[in-house]
């Protein structure tokens, strides 16, 4: 990402990081809170947004004072080559976790509601040879893929308006019962639904207005919220606390009571438009966990390291053949990456701020 022709417009720098948040956990998100903080799951929400706005502030001064490099080289920087390697190698796995994971749920989404006829470690492969293909490409296609499918995003949070014909304001109903510790455990699970915010210090100095950074920034965190809570207002609004705490994709089954004419099935449909939202964000995760390890490994270009980890994460991907093993796993793992990134992204700024 050096040349020219890589620089990001404000609207693709705003695309990139609204699609690196959001993902497979918008259809699981309203279980998760409802699960502890019920009709307040919203606050809890609200409440799980500070970890976003806290790295936006980091971010905000670290741009400021280093506004031509990113995250990369500021740590070899501060921290020498050693050890900056050593952090950066964390900070890949955290984003190349996600790969792995996130294979694994879209293919057991499409295995039960698309792909019955296809056994899901082919589903895999056959996911991952797209996902190889598309970030082998430049960073520009990678900027534009999440520029289209920003729209591909209007389109499906506006499809809940349709469950104001059946539900019921009792569902909502009672507002602020939840005591603290139910708001802070809705919080903590949804915490990882903000994960993606970090590649924000790595793509921040090919901005090319960047004047504009912290505006930017700041609307995509907003946008995210927004869409979290209206997604989670309208799940309870159509099937209640009760009933969303059952189910394991609550956004994709108020889609199964959808009329719309000429169509039969809108449900495939509606899973068909955010499986790509989702192949967008592993995308994501998967061009800049290989732009971290080309920092470390300097004798590899990007695409050769894309080359050599594919096998690895089809691999791991394909040995997780229950969601429930790959759910656990990333229940454990989810609140260290983000300790992680937290004090990893902040030591940086001390050093900085010291220096």
């Amino acid at each position: 990402m050096k040349k020219k022709s890589d620089l990001l417009t404000s609207i693709e720098f705003f695309t990139i990081i609204v699609g690196s948040m959001m993902g497979i956990k918008i259809l699981t998100l309203p279980r998760d809170v409802s699960s502890c903080a019920y009709e307040d799951g919203w606050i809890s929400i609200l409440i799980a947004s500070i970890y976003p706005i806290y790295l936006l502030t980091l971010g905000i001064y670290i741009s400021k004072k280093e506004p031509n490099h990113n995250i990369l080289y500021l740590s070899k920087k501060h921290f020498g080559n050693i050890l900056a390697n050593i952090l950066n190698f964390f900070f890949s796995i955290t984003l190349l976790f996600y790969v792995f994971n996130l294979l694994v749920t879209v293919s057991y989404i499409l295995n039960n509601y698309l792909s019955y006829f296809l056994p899901q470690s082919k589903i895999i492969i056959l996911i991952g040879i797209v996902l190889l293909y598309t970030v082998l490409k430049d960073f520009k296609l990678i900027s534009r893929l999440n520029l289209y499918n920003f729209f591909i995003v209007i389109l499906l949070l506006l499809i809940p308006i349709t469950v104001f014909k059946e539900g019921s304001i009792l569902n909502i109903q009672p507002v602020f019962k939840s005591n603290f510790n139910s708001l802070i455990r809705g919080a903590y699970l949804a915490l990882p639904s903000y994960f993606g915010f970090e590649i924000f210090f790595l793509i921040y100095p090919y901005v090319n207005k960047k004047e504009q950074i912290k505006k930017n920034s700041f609307i995509s965190i907003l946008f995210i919220i927004l869409c979290y809570i209206w997604i989670q207002f309208t799940c309870l609004y159509y099937l209640g606390s009760d009933v969303v705490n059952k189910l394991n994709w609550p956004l994709i089954s108020i889609t199964e009571t959808f009329i719309v004419p000429l169509i039969q099935d809108f449900r495939s449909i509606f899973i068909f438009l955010w499986i790509n939202v989702i192949l967008k964000t592993i995308s994501n995760y998967y061009f800049f966990g290989t732009i971290v390890l080309e920092s470390i490994l300097i004798k590899f270009n990007r695409k050769n390291i894309c080359l050599l980890i594919f096998p690895i994460i089809i691999f791991i991907a394909t040995s997780f053949t229950n969601i429930a093993d790959i759910n656990e796993l990333t229940y454990k793992l989810e609140p260290i990456f983000i300790l992680y990134n937290i004090i990893y992204i902040t030591s940086i700024s001390i050093v900085i701020k010291k220096s």
